[in-house]
């Protein structure tokens, strides 16, 4: 819901910093608490199913629509052109660094191949690396110099950088599961997160934080505030219906990225933040429940 919110029109300096404060962390966080060990083989056999197919096949989708919007109707094969290097190079938006920084966005499904590179560099390295706080010590050190290198040097493809960048957090909700933080470490925790929302930014997609420790303790700190909430909301009859979202946020972020291809808002010439975002989720949620019961979208998401 936050990441959908997040993309919408006009939304206010602070509720973005909120936002992003945490709500890409929470994914990999919650992933890596879910962490089994596997063989490498079958870990990658395994994440390519459930992760690269569906970004193949909706930025498949996405080149068609620009081949036949912009490239046949309007002649602009530029525009086909990025398009298909996009698709190829699953790389965000907003990057600066010295090399490739203006390839062109894929847009919002970067995070499932940064999640395949994630989850497999990560069990690679939990399978080659015993003791705990060895690990510790070369997740940090491979985040941080991907966050330096993919800043200043270059944004590399098939989203590496922001994998590696990614691995803190996925540890940490792996570690989450062993280590269970006090109610006054939590408190110093969110007090960090309440600091950062004002004073910081982070936006994982091209591995950008203001200050990197205090980010990271900060959206931790907010994913296990998240999950406390969630759980008690999760009780209610409101609950029911969000954790159906819940268990089929695949589909609904690659429907909100058909939603964005489409743009039905600017069609429709949604100027205020309130309607854009009931116009997102008129579309989303309908497709989102069709893609649940179509037996070739099941295949492809993986629901049994």
């Amino acid at each position: 819901i936050l990441v959908i919110v997040g993309h919408g029109h006009c939304i206010s300096h602070l509720t973005l910093s909120f936002i992003y404060s945490f709500h890409m962390p929470l994914f990999f966080i919650i992933a890596g608490y879910f962490y089994h060990e596997r063989g490498i083989k079958e870990s990658v056999r395994k994440d390519f199913r459930r992760l690269m197919i569906p970004y193949f096949v909706f930025a498949a989708l996405a080149a068609m629509k620009f081949s036949v919007s912009k490239g046949i109707l309007q002649g602009d094969i530029q525009a086909v052109i990025d398009c298909i290097t996009a698709m190829c190079w699953m790389s965000a938006t907003g990057h600066h660094s010295l090399l490739f920084s203006d390839i062109p966005t894929v847009g919002i499904i970067w995070f499932l191949p940064t999640l395949f590179v994630c989850k497999n560099l990560y069990n690679i390295l939990l399978r080659r690396v015993t003791n705990d706080r060895h690990k510790l010590m070369l997740v940090c050190i491979l985040t941080s110099i991907a966050g330096v290198a993919g800043d200043i040097l270059v944004n590399l493809p098939f989203g590496i950088l922001t994998g590696c960048g990614a691995l803190v957090f996925y540890m940490a909700g792996n570690m989450l599961k062993t280590y269970k933080p006090t109610n006054a470490i939590l408190a110093i925790g969110v007090g960090i997160w309440l600091a950062c929302i004002f004073t910081s930014h982070l936006f994982m997609g091209n591995n950008e934080y203001g200050c990197y420790p205090l980010d990271v303790i900060g959206a931790v700190a907010a994913t296990i505030l998240m999950v406390r909430l969630s759980d008690k909301i999760g009780k209610s009859r409101v609950g029911e219906y969000l954790a159906w979202m819940g268990r089929n946020s695949m589909v609904v972020l690659c429907m909100h990225f058909v939603t964005i291809l489409v743009d039905p808002n600017t069609r429709l010439g949604v100027k205020d933040v309130f309607t854009w975002n009931l116009v997102d989720f008129m579309f989303i949620i309908p497709m989102t429940l069709v893609c649940t019961k179509m037996s070739l979208t099941r295949r492809i998401f993986m629901i049994r």
